[in-house]
């Protein structure tokens, strides 16, 4: 997504634009999702609610649900365009 800087005359889009080259978006987004869930499984892990066994499970099942669902977004997304 790019994003407008700037004042009412000057006006600055910054971003990369890769949704208009999609090969190279569906090739980078998979590694996003993967970096993201992984980050979120790790920082959650490293809660106080994480330390009892329900707990580190419940991170476990919310952070698979969240590359399930990061993944399936990627797929309809690849064969809607």
């Amino acid at each position: 997504m790019a994003f407008v800087v700037g004042l009412l005359l000057f006006v600055v889009v910054v971003g990369v634009r890769l949704w208009e080259r999609p090969w190279p978006a569906i090739a980078i987004e998979p590694a996003l999702v993967l970096a993201g869930s992984h980050l979120y499984r790790r920082a959650a892990l490293r809660t106080r609610s994480a330390a009892t066994p329900d707990g580190r499970r419940r991170v476990l099942l919310v952070s698979a649900v969240l590359l399930a669902s990061g993944l399936a977004t990627l797929v309809l997304d690849a064969f809607a365009a």
